[in-house]
């Protein structure tokens, strides 16, 4: 958008300055006019002797800038007043006041968000501000200083505006735009060419060299694959060897636990059997329920059977316990 606006201020748009045109405003019946009936009627009044006019109306008055100079009908022309009034005009009444040269300044009125006068003067004083507001029957207007330095914003209504009331040939506008376009057109043009090509250029290397490295991940990838299936044939095996005779925990640790238990319960065992993971005990305790307790909570068994209990005959103040332990086995596949 910003090129756009760019190359319609270039080849399009010429805006005529304030010191170059002579304002008029006045309330004419909502009716067509063209250019030749503007200057027919009102042509007069213009101050320059070989001027031209530019204006637009709306549906209560006429706007007119009468120009120091012919204008061109390939171009679009578009008074400094005018922008500065649409600038300003959300300050229903003020009186801009823009710096041409030393001396002279370009004044613009606006009553009622309407642009009711624009013009130059030379040495511009207070008292003149104050005249001029009585003049246009002013009630405390805004004064603005309008920046030299300030760029307009010409926006599509603006050019529709000044365009439909001018006798313009569009046709000669669009084939001296296009004439003037052409060739930047076609070196950009090129110049994307050019750039879309060292992209495909550069894309297909670097899927070139992607590939190469993909080819030698797969390599390096294979014989790692190779490597894993050896890796867990080994495994199997142990695991499967570990299930079938390593099933139960050894009997180091299994006597471990058990003495232990009997001892925490000042017991002693009198017989002690064992076929696979079956264990067939007797104890001697104060409360063979006890020791079951201990041996339980040693996790190694999956079960701890009280067969009987009796008392001991040598000594009455304990019991003979018959017991039956199934041990639990190991899960290797965790």
């Amino acid at each position: 958008m910003a090129k756009l606006k760019h190359l319609l201020s270039k080849y399009l748009i010429k805006i005529i300055p304030i010191e170059e045109t002579y304002f008029i405003k006045t309330q004419i019946p909502d009716i067509k006019l063209n250019k030749d009936i503007v200057l027919l009627n009102y042509g007069s009044l213009s101050p320059f002797t070989n001027g031209d006019a530019v204006f637009y109306k709306d549906k209560k008055n006429l706007y007119m800038w009468f120009t120091k100079n012919k204008i061109d009908s390939k171009k679009i022309y578009i008074p400094e007043g005018f922008l500065v009034y649409k600038t300003h005009k959300k300050q229903n009444n003020s009186i801009i006041i823009k710096n041409i040269q030393k001396n002279n300044q370009g004044i613009v009125i606006i009553r009622d968000g309407v642009l009711i006068a624009q013009f130059c003067k030379r040495n511009l004083e207070n008292e003149y501000i104050e005249l001029l507001k009585k003049e246009y029957s002013l009630t405390n207007p805004e004064i603005i200083r309008a920046d030299n330095s300030q760029e307009y914003e010409v926006n599509i209504d603006d050019i529709l505006k000044f365009s439909h009331s001018l006798n313009i040939n569009m046709q000669s506008i669009i084939t001296k735009t296009y004439e003037e376009l052409k060739v930047p057109a076609i070196i950009l043009l090129l110049l994307v060419n050019i750039f879309n090509i060292s992209i495909y250029e550069y894309t297909n290397s670097m899927v070139s060299k992607k590939k190469t490295e993909l080819r030698t991940i797969e390599q390096l990838n294979e014989k790692i694959k190779k490597q894993f299936g050896t890796l867990e044939k080994k495994s199997g095996f142990f695991k499967e060897f570990m299930n079938s005779e390593l099933k139960y925990p050894n009997l180091y640790i299994i006597l471990s636990a058990i003495t232990s238990s009997v001892l925490k319960n000042k017991g002693k065992i009198t017989l002690y059997r064992q076929s696979g993971n079956l264990i067939d005990m007797w104890v001697v305790s104060n409360s063979p329920s006890s020791i079951v307790n201990s041996l339980m909570s040693t996790g190694y068994f999956s079960s701890v059977d009280v067969i009987s209990i009796a008392q001991f005959l040598d000594d009455r103040t304990k019991e003979v316990g018959h017991l039956e332990l199934r041990m639990k086995a190991i899960n290797y596949d965790r």
